[in-house]
């Protein structure tokens, strides 16, 4: 299995550093009414847990970095850590309600009998299920999570907390800076005035940078997994995300719908959003 790229330039600008090669600002495209992001204020990112001195040295002073946000679970957190940078502020807001999404293995239903497991929805369903079909279940949850009310939450609190930030940048990342970073984008991008077509290209820009997968994914059993399997789990793919995108407009009628509804953003918050992030 090959990756694909994409031949027109993508809607944000990696950042040249040595450990983080799926590190962007998102400053580069204009929305549909000529503007465009103000640079060093929006960075997403993958796993920040092995970033050497020099490339923090870099988000801190060139790029004014003042606030991480960690979208990943404790145990991904507990396995690698986010680094302690001094003058700059880690708030966790784990994106995923594991269980509610149907994340299970199956070994922990075995061995548990927990009722809670019959209540999993069939979203990603059991780890066989994943390893059987990984992007069908990986499409699924995308679908799945916009959806979701505590996903709703925590996208609420990130959007909230950028929406109040005036001062540097705000750097938020998950593991591959893929999936649950790449919903989150596309909701901030949405409220930012920016058409489905740049949020796509954006999202596909991860397959440039991450080129060949070289992080862990932290699915079980992926050490006995294919090579292709692999480089599945670290690719972004159309499907996904307008999966995503068909699961909000299906429920919500259009993104700005869901933003007022779901996430119970009001005018003035996107007012807000567009003043403190977007320039001529």
């Amino acid at each position: 299995m090959k990756l694909f790229k994409q031949d027109e330039e993508p809607s944000s600008r990696r950042i040249k550093l040595k450990t983080l090669p799926n590190t962007r600002d998102l400053s580069d495209v204009p929305n549909q009414m000529g503007l465009r992001i103000k640079p060093h204020r929006l960075i997403r990112s993958g796993t920040l847990g092995g970033a050497g001195r020099r490339d923090i040295k870099t988000l801190t002073k060139e790029y004014g970095l003042k606030q991480v946000v960690d979208f990943r679970n404790e145990e991904e957190r507990e396995s690698n850590p986010d680094p302690a940078i001094a003058g700059v502020k880690n708030d966790w807001i784990p994106i995923l309600n594991e269980r509610a999404l149907g994340i299970t293995r199956e070994d922990d239903c075995d061995e548990s009998g927990s009722d809670d497991c019959d209540e999993a929805a069939p979203s990603m369903g059991s780890i066989t299920d994943f390893l059987s079909d990984p992007k069908k279940m990986i499409t699924r949850l995308y679908a799945a999570m916009p959806l979701d009310k505590f996903t709703q939450n925590q996208y609420r609190k990130f959007l909230k907390l950028v929406e109040n930030n005036t001062d540097g940048a705000v750097l938020y990342h998950c593991t591959a800076g893929k999936d649950r970073v790449g919903i989150g984008t596309a909701l901030i991008l949405s409220a930012l005035g920016y058409d489905r077509e740049s949020i796509i290209k954006d999202y596909l820009k991860t397959n440039e940078n991450l080129g060949v997968p070289g992080l862990s994914t932290g699915v079980p059993h992926l050490e006995d997994a294919s090579n292709d399997l692999y480089i599945l789990l670290n690719s972004a793919y159309p499907e996904y995300i307008d999966a995503a995108f068909d699961s909000i407009d299906k429920n919500y009628g259009t993104v700005e719908n869901y933003l007022h509804e779901a996430l119970e953003l009001t005018d003035e918050d996107i007012e807000k959003l567009k003043e403190n992030y977007l320039e001529k």
